[in-house]
C-alpha cells in the first residue's frame, strides 16, 4: 500500500491570494463618513446640564411671553460651578480691575466671578436705591434707559473708583440676560461717565430673535462686544 505524499509547498502556490480591500475597493465595505462633531459653546461639554436648569414658563406675566427662570440653575452647584469657571477661564489673567453687576440678579454672577478673579465689585444700582448725599448734584452719576413700560435709571456713587487704589479702573459688566440691550447699554454708559474702561458685557442668557438685537445695540450704540454662556433664540421669549 502507497502512501500519498503531498507537498505543502505546491499547495500554498496554488492558493488563490488573499483580497485586497485598501482603498475601499470592496464595493461591500463603502468608506462611511464621520458625523461632524456638534458645535461647542462656551460652556463645551456642560452646555446640555446647565441649559436643562433654566425652566420656561409660556404665556407668563402676560400672553405671548415666555419666562425665563435661572433659580433652579443658580441652587445647583455644578450648574453654577460651570458658569463661574467657564467666564473665570475667559477673563482671567489680571487685566482687570472690577467686575459690575447689574441690580439684582447681575449681582449674583459678577460677585461670585469677582471673588474668583480677585477683582473688585460694583453694584449698579437702580433708581432709589441709592442716598443722594449732601450734594444731590453731584453725590450721584446717572443713566437712562428705556423699559416696555416707561424709562428706568441706573446709578452709582460719583466718587465710585476715587477710594481705590486703582487709576485706570478696567471693568468687566456681568448681568444675567441680555435681551433688547437697552439696560446694558445704559450701564456702559454709566460706567464710562464714572471714568471706567468697559473690557466686554457678558451673560448668562442672550436672546436672539429678529425682533431683539441686543447683541448689534451693544455693538452700534455702546461699542462694545458681548459674550453669551447660552442663546435662546425663541420668538416670543422674555425675562422680565
Amino acid at each position: 500500500m502507497s502512501i500519498l505524499q503531498t507537498n505543502p509547498t505546491s499547495l500554498e502556490a496554488t492558493a488563490p491570494p488573499p483580497e485586497d480591500f485598501s482603498d475601499n475597493e470592496d464595493p461591500k465595505r463603502p468608506e462611511i463618513p464621520a458625523p461632524p462633531m456638534p458645535r461647542l459653546g462656551s460652556l463645551g461639554v456642560h452646555e446640555p446640564y446647565v441649559r436643562s436648569f433654566v425652566r420656561k414658563t409660556p404665556n407668563w406675566p402676560r400672553e405671548g411671553v415666555t419666562f425665563l427662570d435661572i433659580s433652579s440653575l443658580l441652587a445647583d452647584v455644578r450648574a453654577l460651578r460651570h458658569c463661574i469657571d467657564s467666564l473665570a477661564e475667559r477673563y482671567g489673567g489680571g487685566h482687570l480691575t472690577h467686575i459690575a453687576g447689574i441690580d439684582a440678579r447681575g449681582f449674583t454672577l459678577g460677585c461670585a466671578l469677582a471673588y474668583r478673579l480677585n477683582c473688585g465689585f460694583i453694584m449698579i444700582r437702580k433708581a432709589g436705591k441709592l442716598p443722594p448725599g449732601d450734594d444731590e448734584s453731584s453725590s450721584l452719576v446717572s443713566e437712562e434707559y428705556e423699559m416696555e413700560y416707561g424709562r428706568g435709571q441706573l446709578q452709582v456713587p460719583a466718587d465710585l473708583f476715587e477710594s481705590s487704589s486703582v487709576t485706570t479702573p478696567r471693568v468687566l459688566l456681568v448681568d444675567d440676560l441680555l435681551a433688547t440691550g437697552g439696560t446694558a447699554c445704559a450701564a456702559c454708559n454709566l460706567l464710562r461717565n464714572a471714568g471706567a474702561t468697559i473690557v466686554e458685557v457678558a451673560v448668562l442668557i442672550e436672546l436672539s430673535s429678529p425682533e431683539i438685537c441686543g447683541r448689534r445695540r451693544l455693538k452700534e450704540d455702546a461699542y462694545i462686544d458681548l459674550h453669551s454662556l447660552l442663546c435662546f433664540s425663541e420668538d416670543g421669549t422674555v425675562r422680565l
